[in-house]
Parts: C-alpha cells; structure tokens; sequence
C-alpha cells in the first residue's frame, strides 16, 4: 500500500494514482484491460427455465445502479409485439409462407 506522500492526484480525472519510483503506476488500459465507454452487447442464450431472464434482470438493476445505462430486450417479446397476428406456434410451421417472408 502507497503511503500518502506517494499519492498524487491525476487532475483530468480527479483521483488519486499511486506512483512507484517517482514515475505514476501503469494505468488498466497500459496493463491490457481497458474499460471504455463504448456500446457493449451482452446476448444471453440457451435452454428453456435456466435464469437467463433473471440474470439479465439482475445484471441491469446493478449495472444502472452503478451508473452505467443499461437496457434489457427481449426478442420474443419484441417479435410478438411486432407481429400482432401470429402469436401462436403457426408463425414457425415451415409451409407458413407469410410468417417465412416475415422471418427473413
């Protein structure tokens, strides 16, 4: 653990960075981990009743608790909504040729 003399505040992001040897310690981003504010996309997939709906629930109540936007979709509540006059298994039969066109 630095001691405070060897604690200096970065001004453009005002906090404080260790220094070690009289030079400021590597940043994540130096290291190889950068954290940006670029768009991220997390996707989560697989079987029926395994909590992917109560993962992503949980993980956008924190992520906007911490301050990060998040968003959640659903594609099949999103499809549903979209496409008001299939709601049924029909919208997926194979020989369903305006539920195909609208697939694509």
């Amino acid at each position: 653990m630095a001691s405070p003399r060897e604690l200096t505040q970065n001004p453009l992001k005002k906090i404080w960075m260790p220094y070690s040897n009289g030079r400021p310690a590597l940043h994540a981003c130096q290291r190889g981990v950068c954290m940006t504010n670029c768009p991220t996309l997390i996707v989560m997939v697989g079987l029926p009743a395994r909590g992917k709906t109560y993962i992503s629930k949980k993980m956008t109540r924190y992520l906007n608790w911490i301050g990060v936007p998040t968003r959640e979709f659903n594609v099949g509540q999103y499809r549903r909504d979209m496409v008001k006059t299939y709601k049924s298994f029909e919208f997926f039969l194979p020989d369903n040729e305006e539920g195909l066109k609208i697939r694509k």
